[in-house]
């Protein structure tokens, strides 16, 4: 299990407004590709299966990723 922290600043570790939802977004973003993931306040919890291979851990982390990415564009 990991949790993948969203912040507006890297550097400060400054959060972004509750009111944004980004973690949300980017759970919605992640889910239009196949993927779930749970948001936790601006978090994202990511909860492989034990059993799980390492392509789909891949493609876990892929999508995970482009969905990040997605949000972050959304917000610039």
């Amino acid at each position: 299990m990991v949790g993948i922290e969203l912040v507006s600043n890297k550097q400060t570790g400054t959060p972004f407004p509750a009111e944004m939802r980004v973690a949300k977004r980017v759970m919605k973003a992640a889910r239009h590709k196949g993927l779930i993931i749970r948001p936790l306040s601006d978090v994202l919890v990511v909860m492989p299966p034990l059993a799980i291979s390492q392509e789909e851990l891949s493609m876990l982390l892929d999508i995970t990723y482009e969905a990040i990415c997605v949000v972050s564009k959304e917000l610039a």
